[in-house]
């Protein structure tokens, strides 16, 4: 991987679970309690070292209105790592981000990187679907999962954060490797067939 490169990560979830300030207490700003809805896609930058290597990356907030989610697709086919955000207050954007992981399956080109996070853990006494099922749903989905809270615990998020941009970086090591061992595959030219373009 390219150090000069910034990573891409898109924060992707339902308006109002809190994307915003996640990447606020990350980025050692002030949790807003009221914070202004987003509208349309921004991005932070900063960075981090492994294995004695500084990367750079883009932290992008997406807008999670019904109505940006043409503009979001186009920065999914961009990005290279993706959190889903819900709220466990909210059970509609718990099942909203399963719109997220249909397009996963339906960009047959690329490869997409997904982990899932679960905010305003502090609601805990409002909390509607059960961690049990929230650890289930990762497990199915081979994500990574955690629960925070950008109010009460900035540090935990960044934490996760990294961790899953390590993750991301150990999987494009491995894909390399695989590609250079000596493995022979073996193809069959008789049974060539077209596919069509799918499109989220």
């Amino acid at each position: 991987m390219d150090n000069d490169e910034p990573i891409k990560i898109l924060l992707l979830g339902e308006s109002r679970v809190g994307k915003t300030s996640l990447i606020n207490v990350s980025l050692g700003r002030n949790f807003i309690d009221d914070s202004i809805t987003t509208k349309s896609c921004y991005y932070s930058e900063s960075s981090f070292t492994y294995n004695d290597k500084t990367y750079i990356y883009n932290i992008w907030d997406t807008a999670g209105q019904e109505q940006y989610r043409s503009l979001n697709k186009i920065f999914l086919r961009k990005g290279n790592k993706n959190l889903l955000v819900y709220s466990i207050d909210n059970e509609r954007s718990f099942y909203e981000i399963k719109f997220w992981l249909n397009c996963k399956r339906k960009f047959m080109r690329r490869k997409l990187y997904f982990s899932f996070n679960s905010n305003k853990a502090d609601l805990y006494e409002e909390q509607i679907v059960s961690e049990e099922l929230e650890r289930e749903f990762a497990q199915k989905n081979s994500m990574r999962f955690n629960m925070t809270s950008a109010k009460t615990d900035s540090k935990q998020f960044k934490t996760f954060l990294i961790d899953s941009l390590k993750d991301y970086i150990d999987s494009l090591k491995n894909k390399s490797h695989n590609k250079n061992s000596n493995s022979i595959e073996i193809k069959d030219s008789k049974r060539k067939q077209k596919r069509k373009k799918k499109y989220c």
